[in-house]
């Protein structure tokens, strides 16, 4: 199979050095980013990109609330300002932190991007452990504004934490919410207004960026997971004493790791990488059959008869055979079913090849007839096997 090795999340096992192992395809679950030189691969949820920071501009503008009346997104109040660089509107978000510990209060994270930018709450999740988005009707307690007039000054919980993209490190001249709806602010200068604030990589790279070496552009495709390892290290093997003997007779313990294989899913893959109009192309181990019999014509004798007999013949060599004896089914039928099935050997008998003492062969991957001679057949299936 076609596949690639990306960076990726451990879910909620932990661990670090995550890896996955992915099959390009259309139909895939996950999206991931790859670089056009081939030299990075990710899962989008933890991807990183190289992106130009918003300017700083050092006007030193004074902090002005203004009204924003119904409006809800960064579109309409891109609209409403008459602007189409959204980059210096602060897309905020809230998430909560659940206290692990009840007569601790929850945290708060206020996440920050720009107006053109996603959240990758991933990546939010790898810094806080457990977070959640906040819910619509725990905004008003919290922050004192609902969805869309949220943002970094003036929050009204102090048991917040801010924080913000890279890209927007030390940025003025901002636009986000008041916390107070219909409300916003401008001329925030996250230096000057929000001393308190950390940066770091919480966004979603996009299609065209570069990758962090600017040595190339990245694309963002679907695929499917077909494997998946990391490390989880003794954190649970300490939890469950489980220890080992050295050469030296010395305990140590286990270090421990996670491995998985989708076998369902490497079908699945391969079949996706594998096809073609007619349907599905096996070859290899992953075969269900090596070779796909088909009696052309049940109704007579010795084609039966024939057929039955080698049939029985290849099951004592060891070969895999699917056998369609189907006496009320037309002979086209029976050759689309078996292009769709997509054995890599079909062995079709026939009337006419039985007069010439030949059996054909078919290739299902290329399509090529043979024509062989009944007696020669065992001694020509191994090669033909071997090269499909």
């Amino acid at each position: 199979m076609k596949f690639f090795t990306v960076t990726a999340f451990s879910g909620a096992m932990g661990g670090s050095d995550s890896e996955e192992f992915m099959v390009e395809a259309g139909a895939g679950e996950d999206c991931v980013v790859i670089s056009e030189d081939g030299s990075y691969a990710s899962n989008i949820e933890v991807a990183k990109s190289y992106t130009d920071k918003v300017e700083r501009r050092n006007s030193n503008l004074l902090l002005e609330e203004f009204p924003t009346p119904n409006i809800k997104t960064i579109d309409e109040l891109a609209e409403f300002l008459g602007i189409t660089d959204k980059s210096r509107l602060a897309k905020s978000r809230l998430f909560v932190v659940p206290s692990k510990i009840e007569s601790k209060k929850d945290e708060y994270v206020l996440a920050l991007v720009c107006g053109d930018d996603e959240v990758s709450e991933t990546k939010l999740y790898n810094i806080f452990n457990g977070i959640r988005p906040g819910h619509p009707e725990e905004l008003i307690e919290i922050a004192g504004a609902d969805a869309g007039s949220i943002g970094p000054v003036d929050f009204k919980n102090k048991n917040i934490i801010i924080i913000a993209d890279l890209k927007l490190q030390d940025a003025d001249e901002l636009v986000s919410g008041a916390c107070k709806n219909d409300y916003h602010f401008k001329n925030i200068d996250l230096k000057r207004d929000v001393p308190s604030i950390i940066y770091e990589d919480i966004r979603t790279v996009k299609e065209g960026e570069l990758t962090t070496d600017k040595k190339s552009k990245i694309r963002i495709t679907r695929a499917i997971e077909v494997g998946h390892i990391f490390k989880l290290g003794t954190r649970y093997a300490e939890a469950l004493g489980a220890k080992y003997l050295d050469e030296n007779g010395k305990e140590n313990v286990l270090v421990m790791g996670s491995y998985g294989i989708g076998i369902e899913r490497i079908a699945a893959a391969y079949i996706e990488q594998n096809n073609d109009i007619d349907g599905i192309i096996w070859g290899g181990e992953i075969a269900p059959f090596q070779i796909h019999l088909i009696c052309v014509n049940n109704k007579t004798g010795d084609i039966k008869k024939s057929a039955d007999s080698l049939y029985k013949d290849l099951l004592k060599k060891g070969y895999e055979v699917l056998y369609d004896d189907r006496d009320d089914i037309s002979p086209g039928v029976k050759f689309k079913d078996a292009d769709l099935i997509g054995v890599p050997i079909q062995l079709v008998i026939s009337e006419k090849n039985l007069k010439n003492d030949e059996i054909e062969l078919k290739i299902r991957r290329n399509v090529q007839r043979d024509k062989i001679k009944y007696s020669d057949i065992f001694n020509r299936l191994p090669n033909y096997l071997e090269n499909t």
